[in-house]
C-alpha cells in the first residue's frame, strides 16, 4: 500500500518489529534492522505482541521479518481483495493485524483495477498511434478526438487513484 492511500508519510508510523516494550529486545529499540515503516493502524494492531520467533518455513504463530521474506510469496490475493496467507505465521499475521478490514480490501480492489487499467491504457495507446500515423486524414482527426478523450479519462484516473479508503485516525476493527 502506498503511503498516500493512509494520508502520506505523516500519518505512517517507525514500527519496532521485535516489540521495544518486551525485556528481550529492550536492546533493539534504536536498531535500525528493527525498525520498519508501517501503517498506523497495522502497527496499533500489532502492538507489543510477540507470540513466537520466526522459524523457517513460517510454520508457527509469529509475525514475518519483511527483508527477510517476499509477501508475494507468503500471502494471496483473491479477486475480492481478500488477503489469504500460505503459512500459519501469514494467517496470523491477517487475523492478529485485521489485514482483511474493509479498508485494505478497498485498497486492494483500488490497486487491481489499477493494473487492469494500466494494461488497457497500454493497448489502446498503441491504437492511438496507428491512427494518428494514418493517410487517411478522416482516421487521423478521429484518432485526435480519442486521444483528447483519452487525456482527459487519465487526469480522471490520477485523481482516483488518489483518494483514500481510510477516514483520518480510523483504527477500530469492524
Amino acid at each position: 500500500m502506498h503511503e498516500n492511500q493512509v494520508g502520506g508519510f505523516d500519518y505512517f508510523h517507525v514500527e519496532h518489529f521485535r516489540p521495544k516494550s518486551n525485556p528481550r529486545f529492550r536492546d533493539l529499540t534504536h536498531n535500525y534492522y528493527n525498525l520498519y515503516y508501517s501503517c498506523p493502524i497495522c502497527n496499533r494492531f500489532k502492538g507489543a505482541s510477540w507470540p513466537n520467533d520466526p522459524v523457517v518455513g513460517n510454520s508457527i504463530p509469529s509475525f514475518i521479518d519483511p527483508s527477510k521474506n517476499d509477501y508475494n510469496h507468503i500471502f494471496n490475493v483473491d479477486d475480492n481483495g481478500l488477503l489469504s496467507g500460505k503459512t500459519v505465521a501469514a494467517k496470523y499475521m491477517i487475523e492478529k493485524i485485521n489485514l482483511n478490514r474493509p479498508q485494505l480490501i478497498i485498497a486492494r480492489k483500488i490497486d487491481s483495477l489499477n493494473k487492469k487499467m494500466e494494461e488497457v491504457i497500454d493497448k489502446v495507446f498503441v491504437q492511438l498511434s496507428r491512427c494518428l500515423i494514418s493517410k487517411d486524414d478522416e482516421v487521423i482527426e478521429y484518432g485526435k478526438q480519442l486521444l483528447e478523450s483519452f487525456h482527459s479519462l487519465l487526469d480522471s484516473k490520477k485523481l482516483y487513484s488518489s483518494l483514500s479508503p481510510y477516514e483520518k485516525n480510523e483504527i477500530s476493527r469492524q
